[in-house]
Parts: C-alpha cells; structure tokens; sequence
C-alpha cells in the first residue's frame, strides 16, 4: 500500500484506540524511513511530514503527539545519515513498547480496584482500556462494561 493511501486508511480509523493507533503510525514511519538512504535533511524532511500527516489525521490521539515528540528529541543529535533513519525507527519503537508497559501496568492496577459486580464506564475505544478490562476478567473478576460513543467520527462504536 503506498503512503498517501494508508494515511487515509489511518485516517478513516474510528474504532483503534490510542494503543493501537501509535502502534500503526509506528509502522507507517517505520516502513517509511526503510524505503531509501536519506541525507540528515531529508530524513528530518520525511519524518516532519510523517509526523504532520498522522497528528492532523487523528488530532485526538495525544499519543501520537508524544510519538514524534519521542523520535524528534532522539534525532536531535544525530549527524550522519544512516544514524538518523536508525534512531528515528528506534526511537518509534521504543515509544510502542513502553506503552505497551503501561498497559500492563494499568491492568495491575485494575484488578486492584476492580470488585465484583462494579459497573465500569468508559468513553470511546480504548485499547488499554480494552486489556486491562480482558486482564481482570481472567482474573476472575465479575464486572459489567458501559462503553458510550464519542462524536464527530463515532469512537467507541463496535
């Protein structure tokens, strides 16, 4: 799939959460910055545009925000070409792992608070949102889920 096409693919995403939405940007950049050599400038050039184009995209997702904010604060001191394109794709992963990490926190914590019988509330889709709810059930929790819409795009519609 060329680029233009899967940032309106991006785009067109209402029932991702945050999570999995940083994790496809993730991607996108990743499979971007692979394609070619860039010089220091270019591959600076490329990852602004990248960064520009999903934000404005999915101007809801925050992550993303802190996305790029992670990959340009990486790139920062990066001089030769190759170390740029390499610390921007590490710098991205990097970014979805951790998030990954806090998902598994979250979920600790949940099971934590969460009692049996509670009714959870929660607005638009979310993946960590989403784990952490699966985790406490594995953990044998009873619980009841009440996941309401968010406009313009409809999040949270299944």
């Amino acid at each position: 799939m060329n680029y233009p096409t899967a940032v309106k693919k991006f785009a067109a995403d209402n029932t991702s959460g945050a999570q999995r939405m940083t994790e496809k940007a993730v991607t996108l950049l990743v499979a971007r910055l692979a394609r070619q050599k860039f010089t220091v400038t270019e591959a600076r050039q490329i990852l602004a545009q990248i960064a520009r184009d999903l934000i404005f995209a999915q101007p809801s997702m925050a992550s993303l925000f802190n996305l790029f904010n992670a990959v340009f604060e990486r790139i920062e001191r990066v001089r030769s070409q190759d170390s740029v394109a390499r610390a921007a794709r590490r710098a991205a992963q990097d970014f979805a792992r951790a998030m990954v990490g806090h998902t598994s926190d979250i979920s600790l914590r949940l099971v934590e608070l969460l009692h049996d019988d509670d009714v959870v509330l929660t607005h638009s889709a979310s993946q960590a949102v989403r784990d952490a709810l699966s985790f406490c059930r594995r953990q044998g929790r009873r619980f009841s889920v009440i996941c309401t819409e968010s406009r313009p795009i409809l999040e949270g519609v299944s």
